[in-house]
């Protein structure tokens, strides 16, 4: 089922509080994206860093329990799922997905 726009409200805003003081000046982007069965977080970094990408896998465990406190609010049939990829560039297999920018930093 397609989110609803309540739906992609809540989860938007529940990843911006997780990544609350996670997002460092190695951050390009952040986007939501709802996948076939399950919402993507992208994150698109300048340059592969562990530290970033160790940041990154523990955020996913506090997305994953804001997403079990909301799921109630969100719409039958709506994903509860949810899994994070970090890349350097947007994955050209996500592009005709329906994504949100919930991050990017201003460029020169």
């Amino acid at each position: 089922m397609k989110p609803t726009l309540d739906d992609w409200a809540w989860v938007s805003t529940m990843i911006s509080q997780a990544y609350v003081g996670v997002i460092s000046s190695n951050f390009k982007e952040i986007s939501l994206v709802a996948g076939w069965n399950n919402w993507i977080l992208v994150v698109l970094l300048f340059e592969e860093n562990e530290v970033d990408t160790e940041e990154i896998r523990d955020t996913d465990s506090v997305i994953d329990g804001y997403l079990f406190d909301i799921a109630p609010r969100l719409a039958e049939g709506t994903s509860r799922r949810f899994k994070s990829e970090v890349h350097l560039e947007f994955p050209t297999a996500l592009e005709a997905l329906e994504r949100r920018i919930l991050f990017r930093l201003r460029g020169p």
